[in-house]
């Protein structure tokens, strides 16, 4: 793989077992099909791999009546309906879903937010290096008190490390593979303790490829589906894996939800046919003549039409409205980030509520360091040193967005949001 596909693979490891789910498989579509957006001349700026992680199927917010009725009008271009003004700043059009607290902790080092505990509960790692979590902990946004609930190993062997950290049965739950192709299941309990192995699983001949790309804990039981395709079980206290009836070969997107991914081509919706594996009910999105790059969730889809506008709608095909929102490696869910931007220069990003039409300034701007790189000449579509902004991503109905700016972190608490 490519450098960039390397970091897709990595990010999507680390968003899986959160509901929606970016299947790692997904990775090398997601890569392919921006590779055609840009030669299209599609890109003015570049989404990136700036990881948001947002856990807990019960927070999620789904069945949100979706239509737009913009706040800040967007204007139409060739290619997309995109935001020309920067709003009101995320904290003023929402000020009781943001809390802000420090970037790093008291003694100096950073910290992931990857789901809400409860409403004033973060669960967040430390890391050993960049993406190599060493402890999971509880955060207190209140205090900022700093509860440690366990620390993650890390078996000699392991070529992709702690990844798909999700919440239930008061135990935290995350998933890790060995060089020789065992994907290894782990939990801890909330209240802390040793992490423990539940299972160990087969999931290819070894390396760094493949892993799991969905986790979730139902019950007693701990689900999850791998790269190849396949949606298993396992007892939350350990014991045999099992298939999971009529899940051979998908996806999970959130459980009972799990799909095909869509790798035939750019005109096939990913996850635009998924299965209920508890009752088998069967949904399949709307795909119009001309429409290509469709990414669905649960309930809605982006995609970009014939003419190259983004569109987002339910997915019986009502609803449709042209949106800043763009398909990305996320599935789709009530909000997004979209960049700012006028006259093809980069002002900032902001979040887009597609039920109300509102959207909130969250702070970034292209100088922010780490949050902006520079287009090079060989760049198509994208005029060469334009500075192009890296920004954070909702990942479907998650109720987390996490970022920094600066030495302060936005945690943003979307189930707050009327």
């Amino acid at each position: 793989m490519n450098d960039l596909e390397n970091r897709l693979s990595r990010t999507l490891a680390g968003a899986a077992g959160r509901a929606p789910h970016a299947p790692g498989t997904l990775a090398r579509a997601v890569e392919a099909r921006y590779r055609r957006r840009r030669q299209r001349g599609r890109a003015l700026l570049a989404a990136a791999a700036v990881v948001v992680l947002a856990g807990g199927t019960s927070y999620a917010l789904r069945g949100e009546d979706i239509r737009a009725v913009p706040a800040t009008p967007p204007t139409a271009t060739s290619d997309q309906v995109r935001l020309t003004a920067l709003p009101e700043p995320i904290e003023q059009v929402w000020p009781a879903a943001v809390r802000k607290i420090p970037a790093k902790l008291p003694d100096g080092r950073p910290f992931r937010p990857l789901a809400f505990i409860d409403e004033r509960t973060l669960l967040v790692t430390t890391q050993q290096r960049f993406e190599v979590a060493d402890t999971v902990h509880a955060y207190d946004l209140d205090g900022g008190e700093l509860r440690k609930i366990a620390d993650v190993p890390r078996p000699e062997g392991t070529v992709l490390f702690a990844s798909g950290f999700t919440i239930g049965a008061d135990q935290v739950v995350w998933w890790t593979k060995l060089d020789d192709g065992r994907a290894q299941i782990w939990s801890a309990p909330l209240a802390g303790g040793e992490a423990r192995t539940v299972t160990t699983h087969q999931v290819d001949g070894g390396g760094h490829e493949n892993g799991l790309d969905g986790l979730a804990v139902t019950g007693d039981r701990v689900v999850f589906s791998i790269n190849e395709g396949g949606v298993f079980a396992v007892p939350l206290g350990g014991g045999t894996v099992q298939p999971v009836e009529g899940g051979a070969g998908l996806h999970l997107l959130s459980w009972p939800w799990a799909g095909t991914v869509g790798m035939r081509g750019p005109e096939e919706p990913m996850f635009g046919t998924i299965r209920n594996l508890e009752t088998d009910e069967t949904r399949t999105a709307l795909v119009r003549a001309g429409e290509k790059e469709i990414i669905c969730g649960l309930t809605v889809c982006l995609g970009w039409t014939a003419d190259g506008t983004t569109f987002q709608r339910l997915r019986d095909g009502s609803r449709e409205t042209a949106t800043p929102c763009e398909p990305s490696r996320f599935a789709p869910g009530r909000f997004c980030t979209t960049a700012v931007a006028a006259d093809r220069h980069p002002l900032g990003v902001a979040l887009y509520d597609t039920t109300t039409g509102k959207s909130g300034d969250l702070g970034i701007r292209p100088k922010d360091g780490s949050a902006a790189t520079t287009a090079k000449s060989g760049d198509p579509g994208i005029q060469p040193g334009l500075t192009m902004i890296e920004t954070p991503h909702v990942e479907g109905d998650q109720p987390l967005l996490s970022y920094t700016v600066g030495d302060t972190r936005y945690v943003v608490d979307l189930r707050k949001i009327g």
